[in-house]
């Protein structure tokens, strides 16, 4: 019996196949030092915080008052996103109507035709309109610098 269990043993290695004790390579060590390096970095960035803000770079945020578009009056359709849309001019928003159909205009050019309009609403700011969008027209929209020139044109129903 005590020659099979050695034969075994040499066929499998030590009890805990393959595991033993050994010194590491030093690619290995080179490995989890640069593994421990890296988590070390991540965990230093998200305990700084947000850094200080380049003169010359915009910041990406919308801005949106909850008091402008209450959020539990609005269903978006299955397949499209909520986004909110900053218009300069209250007036637009005045002819536009949840359930219609519109096409977004900026500076380049459409960016995002044929939008459902899901709510509409003035305020002092100009206007805010919450828009059923594709995933790619609102990384399109988002894409836009606050205070943009944008405005919207109502498409025939």
């Amino acid at each position: 019996m005590f020659s099979q269990r050695s034969e075994l043993s040499e066929r499998l290695g030590p009890p805990w196949f393959g595991l033993g004790w050994r010194l590491p390579r030093v690619s290995g060590l080179l490995r989890w030092s640069f593994v421990a390096v890296l988590l070390c970095v991540a965990a230093l960035l998200l305990l700084s915080g947000p850094g200080p803000r380049s003169p010359g770079v915009p910041r990406a945020s919308v801005v949106v008052r909850p008091s402008a578009i209450p959020t539990a009056a609005v269903v978006v359709p299955a397949g499209l996103v909520g986004f909110p849309l900053r218009l300069p001019d209250g007036g637009v928003v005045s002819i536009v109507r949840p359930g219609q159909r519109v096409d977004v205009l900026g500076r380049p050019g459409v960016l995002a035709e044929d939008v459902l309009v899901l709510r509409a609403a003035a305020d002092s700011d100009g206007g805010l309109l919450y828009l059923g969008v594709s995933r790619t027209q609102a990384t399109r929209l988002a894409a836009l610098v606050p205070g943009a020139a944008v405005t919207v044109t109502v498409r025939q129903p």
